[in-house]
């Protein structure tokens, strides 16, 4: 779980060379990812100080059902050089709630693609041997794609990337 943050950083560090006054990134597909406390989210800013501020919000049908029903679904966590809370390098944290639905049938996906700058899967999984997984992903990944935004993604191991690259191509 606490790699999450760290691949953020690190893929934000390989895909933006300027400095960014604010950052919108859309977690796609969430799923454990949304159980972080936001404080570890900081690490994604300590991790890459060219970020000043970053917007991370989560969307997938297998958000934390309970976050959402306790409409915990923001929150705002500051970090200072040296440890400790000051405003000035910010982290927030959105649930999208999607009502069980993939980014694709969301009521206000457009909206969604439109406002962010980065988008990211974790472990998604598209090469995977399970057709019905690889077959819903198809439809999001259009629509990314047709954003001309950034799409990172990560993998569990090598052969899990190449198997995803492969049925990207």
């Amino acid at each position: 779980l606490c790699t999450f943050p760290l691949s953020l950083a690190y893929g934000i560090r390989k895909i933006f060379s300027a400095p960014i006054t604010n950052l919108s990134v859309l977690v796609v597909g969430a799923r454990s990812e949304c159980t972080l406390p936001g404080m570890w989210w900081v690490e994604s800013l300590i991790a890459c100080e060219k970020v000043h501020r970053v917007s991370i919000s989560m969307i997938g049908p297998h958000l934390d059902q309970q976050r959402l029903d306790s409409g915990q679904v923001r929150e705002v966590m500051y970090w200072r050089q040296g440890g400790g809370c000051e405003e000035g390098r910010e982290v927030e944290i959105n649930m999208i709630d999607s009502g069980k639905v993939v980014l694709h049938e969301h009521y206000d996906c457009l909206r969604i693609l439109r406002s962010h700058d980065l988008f990211i899967l974790y472990n998604p999984g598209f090469g995977s041997l399970n057709t019905e997984l690889v077959e819903s992903w198809r439809p999001t990944l259009s629509y990314l794609l047709q954003t001309k935004k950034p799409v990172l993604c990560t993998a569990l191991s090598k052969y899990d990337m190449d198997r995803d690259l492969k049925m990207l191509e």
